[in-house]
């Protein structure tokens, strides 16, 4: 539970299936952001606990985020022009990464390689983004 007063967030108690995708959606101010915020340790709660993946979300925030992706709107890859620059920036990261499942990754959101990342929809910069999470992910 997170308390910011007079508003307080919780207690909330969400299971999601293994490979399930979620999406928090509510009004400005429900406190989606605070929730994921602190599901990957970006404050303090102030009571209860927070478990993703049965690990403790302070204690194992490092295993958390390598095992749960989360992909906000404000993430922004223009800086690297095209698609395909992104991606090989992000690979360098990850060097067990599988070249083969991004590629299969990338058919499935429709992304080109050669595609100018300033011309792509919101959309498909999202699907860049957890394209760019997906196949660094176990």
């Amino acid at each position: 539970m997170k308390i910011f007063f007079p508003f307080q967030l919780g207690p909330l108690d969400l299971t999601v299936p293994r490979g399930a995708i979620y999406g928090l959606i509510g009004p400005n101010g429900a406190g989606k952001t605070t929730a994921i915020d602190l599901i990957y340790g970006m404050g303090q709660n102030d009571s209860g606990e927070i478990r993703v993946l049965g690990l403790d979300h302070q204690r194992d925030g490092v295993e958390i985020k390598r095992r749960a992706g989360y992909v906000s709107p404000e993430l922004n890859f223009e800086v690297w022009g095209k698609v395909s620059r992104a991606t090989r920036f992000v690979r360098g990261f990850y060097p067990n990464r599988d070249d083969a499942y991004c590629t299969q990754l990338m058919k499935t959101f429709q992304l080109e390689a050669t595609a100018r990342i300033a011309w792509l929809s919101f959309g498909a910069k999202i699907n860049l983004a957890a394209d760019n999470w997906a196949w660094n992910s176990e």
